[in-house]
């Protein structure tokens, strides 16, 4: 189980006997987004960049800019990821396309 806060850190929990795994700073404010996609987590904040995280250890392997705005949820699908913006827009990125620009 994955969570953020407004302090910019996201956490992995154990859900059945509800330890914490893991824990990191990812942002400088409220991560106002995050959704589990295999082994990577995203977050959305609230100056509109979305990044990707290993599940297990939390390395950032990607970040980019959704444009101007700040992210208000994250969505995931087997082949998109949806963003939606404080202005009520609503962005569809395919998941391939996005994860094919990991830093390696």
């Amino acid at each position: 189980m994955y969570a953020a806060d407004e302090s910019g850190t996201i956490y992995s929990w154990k859900a059945s006997t509800r330890t914490q795994l893991a824990s990191a700073r990812v942002s400088n404010g409220w991560v106002r987004g995050l959704v589990v996609h295999g082994q990577h987590v995203f977050t959305g904040d609230k100056t509109g960049k979305i990044s990707a995280w290993n599940a297990d250890d939390f390395q950032n392997v990607l970040s980019f800019s959704s444009g101007d705005g700040a992210i208000t949820g994250l969505l995931a699908d087997e082949r998109y990821l949806y963003t939606s913006k404080d202005d009520g827009a609503v962005q569809v990125w395919n998941i391939a396309d996005v994860l094919s620009n990991i830093k390696r």
